[in-house]
């Protein structure tokens, strides 16, 4: 599929889904319960990438997918410096598309995941950790990389 269609079909389909109400979520049936807490972020430009000074830029219309993160192991550098644990990927849970000015949300257990972006054959993200706490709100900005 050429980057045009492609660009196409996600235009199509951000429209459809502001059609029915922005319902532009899908979370799987099992993790749907009352404990449910909030993921929401913003899909910019990799300011790694970027020119100094320049205003980050947006992107609706990214398929986002949420993987739980699985604990793997637990490191220290030194006696002295605190441990922190390692990650892998898990199962996916949820997935949606951004919406306007880059922003989407999704509503997940608390736990921690990894967010993942894809707009096409060299349009993704790298994943970046979430950690989901009870009664709150995690903000997160997803960074796009281009044509790598």
């Amino acid at each position: 599929m050429s980057i045009s269609r492609l660009a196409l079909f996600l235009v199509c389909l951000e429209f459809a889904l502001v059609l029915v109400g922005g319902a532009c979520q899908t979370v799987v049936p099992e993790l749907v319960t009352a404990a449910k807490r909030m993921l929401a972020g913003q899909v910019i430009d990799n300011p790694v990438a970027a020119r100094p000074g320049a205003i980050p830029r947006t992107y609706s219309g990214i398929a986002i997918t949420i993987v739980k993160a699985v604990p793997i192991g637990y490191s220290r550098q030194s006696a002295d410096s605190p441990e922190w644990t390692t990650y892998k990927a898990g199962d996916k849970v949820a997935e949606t598309v951004s919406g306007p000015e880059g922003n989407f949300s999704v509503e997940l257990p608390a736990g921690t995941y990894f967010v993942r972006g894809f707009g096409g054959e060299k349009v993704f993200s790298g994943d970046v950790f979430a950690e989901i706490k009870a009664g709150s709100t995690t903000d997160i900005k997803l960074p796009l990389n281009f044509g790598v």
